[in-house]
């Protein structure tokens, strides 16, 4: 065999194994791929169930205040305190404060003695909440709100669960989460170590979709390359 022919031999054994790896290596990069998308898609399970319980359990436990304002609309702050009391320390420092406005004004608060300063409040008056109020009292729909800005200070997720008396609105349940307790009890910090995440909330207002949480530039991912998994919560938007 000529040393043209032996060079040219060596070449295309050269190019058949580079396409072998090429093509073994693309086959076990997919796998890894699909491996950890799999994985991925496993654990913001896990967060999305975990959010959904955090969130719609003391939404459900608000429906014991609510039956009984309906039947005693002149109810005191101690009264408020009874249901208010468990909801709050039931739920691992998550829940951050719950207030009940009578129309849109702050009218009873727990723990009191750490956010009586706010009773009297009206919100319908306060230029970031006042929408939202509204928005729970035309129509009588639990809504969630984040990021917002506490009227007490700090920032919160708010969760707005409006009270009817004689099928009418009378006012709402506000329940005050505490935004980096929520997220780190869902598993959405620990996940993030790992994973680049961000979780999205639907503006009903505005009807745009806004980031609550990210760890990154949504412009640095094509749209096809992430999962998605969607969260579900009782009777809200």
């Amino acid at each position: 065999m000529s040393s043209k022919k032996r060079l040219t031999a060596s070449f295309m054994i050269f190019i058949l194994v580079m396409f072998l790896f090429t093509f073994t290596a693309g086959i076990e990069y997919n796998r890894s791929y699909q491996n950890d998308a799999k994985d991925a898609k496993d654990q913001l399970l896990l967060i999305k169930l975990n959010l959904e319980n955090i969130i719609t359990s003391k939404m459900l436990a608000v429906n014991g205040l609510k039956a009984y304002v309906e039947i005693n609309p002149n109810f005191s702050q101690s009264d408020f305190d009874y249901f208010a009391r468990g909801i709050y320390e039931s739920s691992n420092n998550v829940v951050k404060s719950l207030a009940f406005l009578t129309d849109s004004t702050i009218t009873h608060i727990y723990p009191f003695d750490d956010y009586k300063n706010i009773i009297g409040t009206d919100l319908d008056l306060n230029a970031e909440q006042k929408e939202w109020i509204r928005y729970a009292k035309e129509n009588q729909k639990a809504i969630i709100t984040a990021l917002v800005n506490l009227v007490e200070g700090g920032v919160g997720i708010v969760v707005r669960v409006p009270v009817l008396r004689q099928n009418k609105y009378f006012g709402q349940v506000s329940i005050v989460f505490d935004y980096d307790k929520t997220l780190a009890s869902s598993g959405l910090y620990a996940l993030a170590e790992n994973y680049y995440i961000e979780l999205n909330k639907t503006d009903e207002l505005s009807k745009e979709v806004k980031a609550i949480w990210t760890n990154f530039n949504p412009n640095d991912f094509k749209k096809e390359d992430r999962v998605f998994s969607q969260v579900n919560l009782y009777e809200s938007t």
